[in-house]
């Protein structure tokens, strides 16, 4: 009996060992591209939030601007105007996120759930 090895059968590990290190680095790979991408999107979802804001932030002070010349019951007609309007959005969101997103994305939903209740409890909206 020899002391040594059978050549094929330390080629045949071998290849099985190259083999196994080839799978997993490309299952690394390809996790690691689900990744990025994934990160790619948080990070353009992020921007859109930004910009949004930003934009919102322009319409606010144009908003501002023209009912420093509105009168009394214009504002007030204004403030109802918006009241209502806020409460029907957030009631909106509430719906959407009872409904389809409850399933799809069931932490988002409880989140939003969560943070329209206590929009409304922390108002006169209800």
């Amino acid at each position: 009996m020899s002391d040594s090895l059978d050549p094929q059968l330390m080629e045949s590990v071998g290849k099985l060992f190259e083999d196994f290190l080839t799978g997993l680095g490309e299952q690394l790979t390809s996790k690691m591209k689900e990744l990025e991408d994934q990160m790619e999107g948080i990070e353009k979802q992020i921007a859109t939030l930004i910009v949004g804001y930003g934009e919102q932030a322009v319409f606010m002070e144009a908003l501002v601007a023209q009912l420093s010349f509105a009168t009394d019951e214009e504002r007030k007609a204004f403030t109802e105007n918006v009241s209502e309007g806020r409460k029907e959005m957030l009631k909106v969101m509430q719906d959407a996120a009872n409904g389809t997103m409850a399933t799809e994305y069931p932490q988002t939903s409880a989140a939003i759930t969560d943070l329209v209740e206590q929009e409304l409890s922390d108002t006169d909206l209800q």
